[in-house]
C-alpha cells in the first residue's frame, strides 16, 4: 500500500514532464497540488483497509511526484545561471526540513488512529500554495516550430548519461537509507533509532546554508563524485556501527552528502538537457 504512492507518482511522471513543457509550470503544479490534497484528505476517511486506501495512496503519489518535478523546474528557470546550483540547494531546505519530523511522529498523537486528522490538516498547508503559484509569473517557454514529438534521445546524449548513472546512485543510495538505517540501529541495540534523522536532516541543511555557493565556485560537476563519496563514507559508517555515536556520526555523513548530491545532480540534469525539454528532464530524475 505504501508503495503505490510511489507507482502513481511514477505513473503521472511522463505526463507531468510533457505537461510541463507544453502546458506550462503554473498549470501542472496547480493540478499536481489539488491531486495532492485530494488524496491527503481522502486518507482522513480511512478506517479499514479497502480499495478507498489505495486509491487515496495512488492520487497521493500523482501529485507529489508531479510537484516535486514541477517545482524544480519551476526554480531551474527563475534562478540566474550562474547560481542555479546555490538556488537549488537553497530551494530545497524547503524538503528536507519535515525530516526533522521523522523522530517525533509516534508523539503527534495518543492514539494512533487519531493520525487520520494530521492528513487533511497538511492538505490545508498545501491548499494554501496555490495563491502563491498564482503570483508567480510563468516563464516563457521554449518551443521549437515543428517539434512536438517527445524525442528519447534528447536524455540520452553523452553528456547526461553520466549524470543518470550519478543520479541513479545517489537515489539507490538514500532509498537504502530511508529503509534500514533505522532498523539497523534499533537491531544493534539504539533506543528511539529514529533519532538518526535529526542529524541526517540538520547535515544536509545546515551544509547548504553554509556551503551553498561552493559549488558554482569550483563547478557543480567537480562535487558530484566528492558528493557521493561522503555519502558512501557515511553508508559504510552504518555498516560497521557498534554504538549510538558511531550511528549518528553516519547519520550526519548522510545528510551532509544529500545536501550536496542533490542539488549539484539537479543541476548537471538542468544545464545538460535543451531547455525545451527541462520540465521531461526533472520528471525523469525525480522518477530514478
Amino acid at each position: 500500500v505504501m508503495a503505490f504512492g510511489g507507482i502513481g507518482g511514477l505513473t503521472a511522471l511522463p505526463f507531468a514532464g510533457i505537461a510541463l513543457d507544453r502546458v506550462g509550470r503554473r498549470p501542472t503544479l496547480i493540478a499536481g497540488t489539488l491531486c495532492t490534497a485530494v488524496g491527503l484528505i481522502g486518507l482522513g476517511f480511512v478506517h479499514e483497509m479497502s480499495l478507498w486506501v489505495w486509491f487515496t495512496r495512488f492520487i497521493a503519489g500523482v501529485g507529489t511526484g508531479t510537484l516535486f518535478a514541477g517545482y524544480f523546474a519551476f526554480v531551474a528557470d527563475l534562478i540566474p545561471e550562474t547560481r542555479r546550483t546555490e538556488g537549488i540547494a537553497l530551494f530545497g531546505i524547503s524538503g528536507l526540513m519535515p525530516l526533522l519530523m521523522n523522530p517525533f511522529a509516534e508523539g503527534l498523537a495518543p492514539d494512533p488512529s487519531a493520525l487520520r486528522y494530521v492528513f487533511p490538516a497538511t492538505s490545508l498547508g498545501v491548499l494554501a500554495s496555490l495563491p502563491l503559484l498564482v503570483l508567480i509569473k510563468e516563464p516563457v517557454r521554449v518551443l521549437i516550430k515543428g517539434d512536438r514529438r517527445f524525442r528519447l534521445s534528447a536524455f540520452w546524449s553523452h553528456r547526461l548519461r553520466p549524470v543518470w548513472i550519478a543520479n541513479m546512485t545517489f537515489a539507490t543510495s538514500v532509498a537504502v537509507f530511508m529503509a534500514f538505517s533505522a532498523v539497523a540501529a534499533a537491531a544493534s541495540g539504539m533506543e528511539y533509532s529514529a533519532r538518526l534523522w535529526i542529524p541526517y536532516a540538520l547535515g544536509a541543511i545546515v551544509v547548504r546554508l553554509v556551503g551553498a555557493k561552493l559549488p558554482d565556485y569550483v563547478g557543480p560537476s567537480n562535487m558530484v563524485v566528492p558528493a557521493i563519496a561522503i555519502y558512501a563514507l557515511g553508508m559504510l559508517g552504518l555498516t560497521f556501527a557498534d554504538g549510538d555515536v558511531g550511528f549518528l556520526v553516519s547519520a550526519l555523513l548522510c545528510g551532509v552528502g544529500h545536501g550536496y548530491c542533490f542539488p549539484v545532480i539537479a543541476s548537471q540534469v538542468v544545464g545538460r538537457t535543451p531547455k525545451q525539454y527541462r520540465g521531461s528532464a526533472m520528471a525523469l530524475s525525480t522518477g530514478i
